[in-house]
């Protein structure tokens, strides 16, 4: 499948043992409500982790776009992602940051490009509740400056977003969408970004198109993918406002 887009896959295949792929659920109610029962995912053994940053080390280049997604909880190595930002340091990569507690906490220590909390993680981040309150946000973006993470995009859910970039901050009002599923919104919001930054888009084109994305997935009513076509014509309703 990925083949078919294009994408170049460097994946590690091992067959010994009785492990299983874990299997994931995705119950879509007739309300606006999506919930998601996950499997644990196999738990990496110490030579698989090896084996993965030695093929990291021989594919990245400097200068390469990174993306560290997901719960690294079942690596034997809790940190492996403030690891891998350590071992590709003078790489000078831009890496985009997409996880949570203890990862999230360490990792911005070695100042990735691109980080993506939720507000419970911002919270986490900034060592408090943080409210609900476009000010407060901003305020709490601001305690992380030493941490030279160049963009901090706090991802409101339905309310959208409030992103800060070297530039200043942005407030992003996401189209108004039938919503059938939110799996994957997230996800597909920083691919956007990605995308953006890649083709050398400008700051409110880049945040556009991000926005339009993930609005396209919580439209879907699969949990893979998007309709791009229709990307590109809720690109044109999003609202985007430079506050600071």
């Amino acid at each position: 499948m990925l083949k078919d887009y294009g994408i170049h896959v460097h994946f590690q295949h091992y067959t010994e043992g009785s492990r299983e792929t874990r299997t994931n659920y995705l119950l879509i109610e007739d309300t606006t409500d999506c919930t998601i029962a996950a499997e644990s995912g196999v738990r990496l053994e110490e030579q698989e982790l090896s084996d993965l940053l030695e093929k990291m080390d021989k594919i990245i280049l400097p200068g390469d776009y990174l993306i560290l997604s997901g719960d690294a909880s079942n690596s034997p190595d809790p940190s492996i992602y403030n690891k891998i930002l350590h071992a590709f340091r003078e790489r000078r990569l831009k890496v985009f940051l997409d996880t949570s507690g203890k990862s999230l906490k360490e990792c911005i220590q070695e100042g990735p490009y691109m980080i993506k909390p939720n507000l419970d993680e911002l919270s986490t981040l900034a060592g408090y509740a943080v409210p609900n309150h476009d000010d407060s946000i901003i305020k709490a973006i601001r305690s992380l400056e030493p941490y030279k993470v160049e963009v901090i995009a706090v991802s409101l859910g339905g309310d959208g977003s409030i992103v800060r970039t070297g530039d200043g901050f942005y407030r992003i009002h996401p189209p108004k969408v039938d919503v059938h599923n939110t799996i994957g919104c997230g996800d597909c919001f920083l691919a956007g970004f990605v995308y953006g930054t890649a083709n050398g888009y400008s700051t409110e084109d880049t945040l556009r198109i991000a926005t339009a994305v993930s609005a396209a997935t919580a439209e879907s009513n699969i949990s893979v993918g998007y309709d791009l076509s229709r990307a590109m014509e809720l690109k044109s309703m999003v609202t985007i406002e430079k506050i600071i």
